[in-house]
């Protein structure tokens, strides 16, 4: 009796952990999880009058294609600094980011199109809740503070769950054999000319360049803004 209770304890343990395995499939058996290719889980934000500043963490493909599919991911952290006047854009510059646990230093980059510096930055969660970032060149050293975008406000899996819901029929009209043929593409975004306007889930359902579909939605409340199919 008791060489049967251990088995049978086993058996269960074993189906306990297929469970957690195969979690990423929802009630319909279709998986979306396995599907993301780019997914932003932190963005902080900063403005003064020479810089605006963004701190973006998450996940993506190495190189992201629009083709449906997902290919190798890696972590991200990127620091953007972009200039507000022309007379900055020549500058060499450091930063030091500070955080409620520590801080991070290093030197920014200029980009290809020469309109920003970036930096790739260490995991920034080993310095905690992001509070203020310094800009530092010959000429200059400017203190911004920074602002957690999504402080009280839904995260990524929890629009994309809000997004799946709303594209369920869908996503099960496309599934083959329990795979979803599309890769998801989840951004918080704004209106790039206004630094000051609202942040939005930009959730993108991708086939093709040519073949998506999208939903937009306010990470306050939950509610979608609009939806593309």
């Amino acid at each position: 009796m008791k060489r049967l209770l251990t088995y049978i304890l086993c058996v269960l343990l074993i189906v306990s952990l297929a469970a957690i395995a195969v979690g990423c499939k929802n009630d319909d058996g279709y998986k979306t999880v396995d599907n993301i290719s780019y997914i932003q889980t932190a963005l902080y934000t900063g403005q003064s009058l020479n810089f605006t500043v963004s701190v973006t963490k998450g996940r993506s493909e190495q190189l992201f294609i629009a083709d449906g599919k997902v290919g190798e991911l890696k972590e991200f952290n990127t620091l953007t600094v972009v200039p507000l006047n022309i007379d900055l854009l020549n500058n060499s510059y450091n930063y030091k980011l500070i955080g409620e646990n520590g801080e991070l230093e290093g030197s920014l980059a200029k980009d290809n199109f020469g309109a920003s510096y970036n930096a790739e930055l260490s995991d920034i969660t080993t310095i905690g809740t992001l509070t203020s970032i310094t800009i530092i060149a010959v000429s200059i050293e400017d203190e911004i503070c920074l602002v957690n975008k999504l402080a009280d406000m839904l995260d990524a899996m929890e629009a994309l769950e809000i997004a799946r819901d709303s594209l369920e029929e869908q996503i099960v009209s496309e599934t083959v054999d329990n795979e979803m043929q599309r890769e998801i593409y989840i951004k918080l975004i704004n209106d790039a000319k206004n630094p000051t306007s609202p942040y939005y889930w930009y959730i993108a359902y991708i086939a093709s360049p040519t073949d998506y579909w999208t939903v937009l939605i306010d990470p306050s409340n939950g509610e979608i803004v609009s939806k593309k199919i």
